[in-house]
């Protein structure tokens, strides 16, 4: 009789752990819930921050985006819809000297980018957005490569670049104020790119070239963003 006293005592301890246990993921679930807000309702503004490469470094791995996954986003909400703005830059220089041939060669590498657009919500859960709109974007490139021995040489190389195109995505509100987000987009480009060797002081045309085309950017950038 007394182990049936035993196992009736750890079957109601149990259902008691139990019950407190979905009652405090419940009380979870519900302040995510109150503090979430769907985006077609959210006026002001956001601050979105490309955290891709930092999970990629964190992770081991190469860096995957570049200067046109736009490192800072910034958004205007109104009601179903919000006005973005991207911006990127970067900035590298390296040398290196190649005792074989008595060479020194110094490379220099920066760009720019910056994109304006629209885009329109469509909740499907409480915390989960899909959306869409259009991006026009405006970017700039500019290479270097100095090289030195008896004489001095420099190939440089300008880029511009104007494209735009259509985006769909979708984002994740953690809470009223944080949520995340990714996209693939569709974009048409000119650019003409310029190349010239300065020898002598003398700046020596080598090629103009302008191309056009298009390309499709799979979800691999991800966004953190701050409503204020």
């Amino acid at each position: 009789m007394q182990k049936y006293y035993l196992l009736l005592s750890f079957l109601l301890i149990s259902c008691l752990g139990l019950a407190q246990k979905e009652d405090g993921e419940n009380k979870i679930r519900n302040f995510f819930d109150e503090n979430s807000i769907h985006l077609e309702e959210y006026k002001g503004f956001e601050f979105g921050f490309n955290i891709t490469n930092v999970l990629t470094k964190f992770v081991g791995n190469t860096p995957g985006t570049d200067v046109f996954d736009f490192p800072f986003l910034m958004r205007y909400h109104l009601n179903k819809s919000a006005i973005r703005l991207g911006i990127g830059a970067t900035f590298n220089q390296s040398s290196f000297f190649d005792a074989t041939t008595v060479t020194f060669r110094e490379t220099a590498e920066r760009s720019a980018t910056a994109s304006i657009g629209i885009e329109r919500y469509v909740s499907l859960q409480k915390r989960l957005t899909f959306y869409y709109g259009i991006d026009v974007y405006a970017a700039t490139e500019y290479e270097s490569v100095a090289t030195s021995n008896f004489s001095q040489s420099v190939i440089e190389k300008d880029i511009i670049r104007f494209g735009g195109g259509p985006f769909i995505g979708l984002s994740y509100s953690i809470n009223q104020r944080i949520r995340l987000h990714t996209e693939t987009n569709l974009s048409g480009f000119y650019q003409r790119t310029a190349t010239t060797e300065v020898l002598a002081g003398m700046d020596i045309p080598i090629a103009d070239t302008d191309t056009i085309g298009g390309e499709i950017t799979p979800p691999i950038a991800l966004y953190i963003n701050l409503k204020f």
